[in-house]
């Protein structure tokens, strides 16, 4: 597989276990584990901000050890370089968006009566995450083959709606608990979807 894959792959099996985790979080409001689903949130947004992002190797077949350790930073200067490129602008937003979400959702676990405003920083973030990654590649530059924008489209249209519902819930427009699972549905279908479909040969 090539490097774009297997990060995919990587992101989406993340998703799938922040989905699970936030549907276990919102269903039992005690215990330790209830701490996976914004721990998970803020390596997410760690890991996506952390890269020096080249683009040298993303269409190489590499290995899924050597994948997993391009995460880590070799140098900031270069960080710094390649962060001025529009995608990279792009990933990194998404990443501060994630790290936003999940130290919210820490805030409102160890809060007990957090500020109203709190509640609704994950839909919103779950949105413009959706944005700012629904409308990401598609050039010649980055992401130019059809199919690698579609999955992002995806993206987008899990992230967005299931932000919304979840905002609305929490607001109190929407009155069924099942309407906050809308958007761990949502990251776990977007999970499996780039886990099992994001091939690009």
């Amino acid at each position: 597989m090539t490097h774009s894959e297997i990060v995919h792959v990587y992101y989406g099996l993340g998703s799938v276990a922040l989905g699970l985790s936030a549907v276990w979080a919102w269903r039992h409001d005690r215990g330790v584990a209830r701490y996976a689903w914004p721990v998970l949130l803020l390596l997410a947004g760690a890991s996506l901000l952390l890269p020096v992002e080249t683009g040298e190797r993303r269409y190489q077949i590499v290995g899924w050890w050597v994948t997993l350790r391009s995460v880590l930073p070799w140098s900031f200067s270069e960080w710094l370089d390649y962060a001025r490129r529009f995608h990279v602008i792009q990933h990194k937003t998404a990443a501060l968006l994630i790290l936003t979400t999940g130290a919210a959702e820490l805030w409102l676990l160890q809060t007990a009566q957090p500020p109203p405003w709190v509640r609704q920083v994950t839909p919103l973030c779950s949105v413009l995450t959706g944005i700012v990654l629904g409308i990401h590649g598609g050039t010649h530059t980055h992401l130019p083959a059809v199919r690698e924008t579609v999955h992002h489209w995806i993206l987008a249209a899990g992230l967005v709606p299931g932000g919304i519902v979840l905002g609305l819930y929490r607001a109190g427009r929407l009155q069924s608990a099942w309407w906050k699972n809308a958007l761990a549905i949502a990251l776990v279908t977007i999970g499996l979807e780039w886990a099992l479909f994001y091939r690009l040969s």
